[in-house]
């Protein structure tokens, strides 16, 4: 058998003290601005008392990003949640393979190891390496890794909190989805309230805009009541993983306004991509870069808060708003809309102008045409026309439109139910595909890659997010 380094005396009482293999402690300097902390070693790291030791694999891919990231392991902390290697089984008195600690494994070593380790240094930035560590700093359920690889997570005081609505409250976010609709004729839809979450909610519109109360009356429109107040909850209820039970926390969490760190962004581990998802490893790279240079540069990252409309935003524009839209539009020569629908039915049509040579982003509309109770939102049948001619206008725009996904589902949707749409067209997802075939397609892959944006989604049920794109 091989020959490992022992265990400290604290590790006695752990549950993995006689089943687990040597103790590897974490390695850099204590005053480092980032913490790279995988799920645990493995065969190698525990025979040198290393973590992530550079002769093996997943540690030479982990050098790998930090040089082209322009630094090295010695600038950085490395450790692991679990001290000590973990094999999947014995054979014939050897050990062999790996497996994922147990959550009562993780929070010892957290209690005698980790929790002092992360009490004591300087870092403001952890990077969980690996869906098992960023499970365990984020409480998120198994599988999280690929929605949160490289998105920045604030933790410090009450930052550290989501926000999620309660049963008889909308949502907070203002993005749009994918999802167009076949009809915008008057029927209720079928699907009832639950899919309507996006047409209902004033929010604060920021430094050139002011918090109403209510839906503005203009036009005849629907009046809707005051805007529901906003829920704090914390991470691990929104991501409990039933088959880890339902008290489990982040370790984070639990000493969350004592601890140095602010930033989480969790990382693939470097075996991940080794074993298949090669086409990850720029990636990586990528995020790495991101991290290292606000850790060293002091740069503190500004994240959009989804529940906060940016400025010159109207969610609820009169048809007055929508016009001098159009006016906009054809002055900075671009503009970018997504649909919202439920079931056959458009909820509305987000809509931002832009100035394509010059990166100028104007004001952003939410054209409504259905309410919170799934009725007609314009309050008069002419206003609702009204509506749908200036959708029709804004479409035979000869502008180019900013689509996701739009070439081969929403164009083609808004024909179908009676829009004609002029190009030219311009869709991120079918540019990133052209660009780099084998990576994955989605917005929200999209906008943490080139945008750094946060999760947006993690702000709303479940519920509300059923037959949406």
């Amino acid at each position: 058998m091989a020959s490992f380094a022992p265990k400290k005396p604290a590790c006695q009482g752990c549950p993995a003290y006689t089943y687990g293999c040597g103790f590897v402690p974490a390695e850099g300097p204590r005053n480092a601005p980032v913490a790279l902390v995988g799920q645990g070693p493995g065969e190698q790291e525990a025979h040198f008392s290393r973590p992530f030791v550079s002769n093996a694999p997943s540690g030479s891919m982990l050098d790998r990003w930090l040089h082209k990231a322009r630094h090295s392991r010695t600038q950085v902390l490395v450790a692991n949640v679990v001290q000590c290697w973990l094999p999947q089984g014995y054979k014939n008195g050897r050990a062999y393979g790996n497996r994922a600690p147990t959550q009562a494994e993780v929070e010892y070593c957290w209690n005698a190891h980790v929790g002092p380790l992360m009490h004591s240094i300087d870092a403001e930035y952890v990077v969980p390496i690996g869906a098992p560590s960023a499970r365990w700093f984020l409480g998120l359920g198994d599988g999280g890794i690929e929605k949160y690889n490289g998105t920045l997570t604030k933790l410090d005081l009450k930052e550290y909190t989501h926000v999620k609505r309660t049963d008889n409250e909308t949502d907070g976010t203002n993005g749009l989805s994918g999802n167009t609709t076949r009809t915008l004729e008057g029927r209720t839809p079928s699907t009832g309230t639950s899919v309507l979450s996006n047409a209902d909610r004033t929010t604060s519109t920021g430094a050139h805009g002011t918090r109403d109360k209510q839906r503005p009356r203009e036009s005849g429109q629907y009046t809707g009541e005051a805007a529901p107040e906003l829920q704090s909850i914390e991470l691990s209820e929104m991501y409990e993983d039933d088959s880890h039970g339902s008290d489990e926390v982040s370790l984070l969490q639990r000493s969350a306004a004592s601890l140095k760190p602010k930033w989480i962004m969790p990382l693939m581990h470097p075996s991940a991509v080794m074993r298949g998802r090669w086409e990850m490893g720029p990636v990586q790279e990528a995020y790495m870069k991101r991290v290292l240079e606000y850790a060293f540069t002091d740069a503190e990252p500004v994240l959009q808060d989804p529940t906060v409309p940016p400025p010159w935003t109207k969610l609820y524009p009169t048809l007055a708003d929508i016009e001098d839209f159009a006016d906009e539009v054809q002055g900075l020569g671009a503009y970018s809309l997504d649909i919202e629908s439920a079931g056959d039915h458009i909820i509305c049509v987000g809509m931002t102008a832009v100035n394509l040579d010059t990166g100028a982003i104007g004001t952003t509309v939410c054209l409504r045409f259905r309410s919170r109770g799934g009725g007609l939102y314009w309050h008069r049948w002419a206003d609702h026309l009204r509506a749908c001619e200036l959708l029709q206008e804004l479409l035979l725009l000869p502008v180019p439109k900013i689509f996701q996904n739009g070439i081969t589902f929403d164009v083609p949707e808004l024909k179908a139910i009676g829009f004609d749409i002029v190009g030219p067209y311009i869709d991120t997802m079918h540019l990133a595909h052209v660009a780099y075939c084998e990576m994955p397609k989605s917005l929200q892959f999209l906008g943490t890659l080139y945008l750094g944006a946060p999760v947006w989604k993690t702000l709303v049920d479940d519920e509300e997010l059923e037959g949406k794109g």
